[in-house]
C-alpha cells in the first residue's frame, strides 16, 4: 500500500510487504491507517471474499512507520 501526498508529489509505503492490503481506513486524525491484509497466495486469489480466509487487521502509523497487527 502506498500514500500519495499531493503536496511532495511522493508516494511512500508504510508498512511495505508482498501481500495484499485493502479496505484501508483513516483515523479521525488522519495520523494512523487500518488495513485488512491477506497472504498472497494466487489459489486464495480467486476466492469469494464471503468464504474463509487467512487474514489480519492492521494498525500503521503513518507519522512515525510503525505498526501492528489488531487482529488475526
Amino acid at each position: 500500500m502506498g500514500i500519495y501526498d499531493f503536496n511532495d508529489q511522493s508516494i511512500t509505503y508504510p508498512d511495505p510487504i508482498v501481500d495484499i492490503d485493502s479496505d484501508p481506513v483513516w483515523s479521525p486524525e488522519s495520523n494512523q491507517i487500518a488495513v485488512l491484509r491477506r497472504p498472497y497466495n494466487l489459489r486464495l486469489m480467486f476466492i469469494s471474499k464471503l468464504a474463509a480466509q487467512p487474514f489480519s487487521i492492521r494498525l500503521i502509523n503513518v507519522e512515525n512507520g510503525e505498526s501492528k497487527t489488531l487482529a488475526s
